[in-house]
């Protein structure tokens, strides 16, 4: 997930084109490298206030709430099935742990929203 706290980023990267070519031939360039390193970009808004960087913090460690939007969005664009979710977590829960952070894929919470997850795709 990219959080970005400006909204045109976020709609260009979202939309994928834009009107301009000098920022059409910048965008296929980030999108070609994408597709080579086989990254699936998530472009999510979020006010400048909230945005962690701009308080000189890290993007990682991710936290439960980081989490929970990346499930909702999962699930909103059908992008993987219920049953493949834990995949995620663990993987997300790895990284964490490799790097001796606390792991922000478990608790209540997620439980709650891999059930619901689970109940709208019917499974």
């Amino acid at each position: 997930m990219l959080f970005c706290d400006n909204t045109t980023v976020v709609q260009l990267l979202r939309k994928g084109t834009s009107r301009l070519p000098l920022l059409m031939a910048e965008l296929r360039q980030v999108w070609h490298f994408l597709i080579d390193m086989q990254v699936d970009l998530v472009p999510v808004y979020i006010p400048s206030g909230d945005n962690p960087v701009r308080a000189g913090v890290r993007p990682f460690p991710e936290h439960l709430s980081h989490v929970l939007c990346y499930l909702g969005y999962l699930q909103e664009e059908d992008a993987v099935k219920a049953g493949s979710l834990q995949q995620y977590l663990s993987a997300i829960n790895s990284w964490h742990a490799d790097m001796g952070l606390s792991k922000p894929a478990v608790g209540q919470a997620v439980n709650m929203l891999c059930r619901g997850y689970s109940e709208v795709q019917g499974d």
